[in-house]
């Protein structure tokens, strides 16, 4: 979107960039930070994340650098190995890097998209969150009914503000070992209950 005119108008919301989760640096020197851009034309969004540090330099400050080198999104970043490294989610996965955005390395292989995570202090473990099917779904059996929409509602939590609740969140956890993180262990295991809680929650 280009601008052509300081008047705010909705071409001009669409053109800012979103700053979503951003991790300051564990000496304080640095931030990593994801923001997201959104294509009218392509009706989706595109999140990058960007590092900058903190302080000025002189009488220069120093300008965001931008560490996604693609047009694949990353997402929610943070410092791991004492802030030598960064941590994101990429494609539903893993990931770690160097904070000059080098050395990118996929840290899991799970079937099931990670939608967030926290590592433990000394980086041995991190909970992985992912979603778990929550009861059945006439989608799940499609060839005797294939154009069905209807549903039978067996339980009081079957909507939640403007979806139906086909899925809850569980967490995980995992060890770490190297460049290896496993698919975890569900904590939840058997049960309805999800953790973190939508919309909002967070570890």
């Amino acid at each position: 979107v280009t601008l052509k005119s300081d008047l705010m108008s909705p071409e001009a919301l669409w053109a800012m960039g979103r700053i979503g989760t951003a991790a300051v640096s564990p000496d304080g020197k640095q931030v990593v930070y994801q923001v997201s851009y959104y294509s009218v034309k392509e009706n989706k969004s595109h999140t990058v994340l960007y590092i900058i540090h903190s302080a000025k330099v002189g009488k220069t400050i120093v300008k965001p650098v931008l560490l996604t080198s693609d047009g694949k999104s990353e997402s929610d970043p943070s410092w791991i190995d004492g802030g030598k490294k960064i941590a994101f989610l990429r494609d539903g996965q893993l990931w770690r890097m160097n904070a000059d955005g080098t050395g990118r390395v996929k840290l899991t292989n799970s079937k099931i998209d990670i939608e967030g995570y926290k590592f433990s202090p000394d980086g041995s473990k991190v909970i992985l969150i992912k979603s778990l099917p929550y009861h059945e779904s006439i989608k799940e059996n499609p060839k005797d009914l294939p154009l069905a929409t209807g549903r039978v509602v067996t339980d009081l939590n079957y909507r939640h503000w403007d979806h139906y609740v086909e899925s809850v969140a569980h967490p995980f956890v995992a060890n770490v070992n190297g460049d290896k993180v496993g698919d975890g262990d569900d904590i939840l295991n058997g049960e309805l209950y999800e953790c973190p809680m939508a919309p909002f929650g967070g570890i």
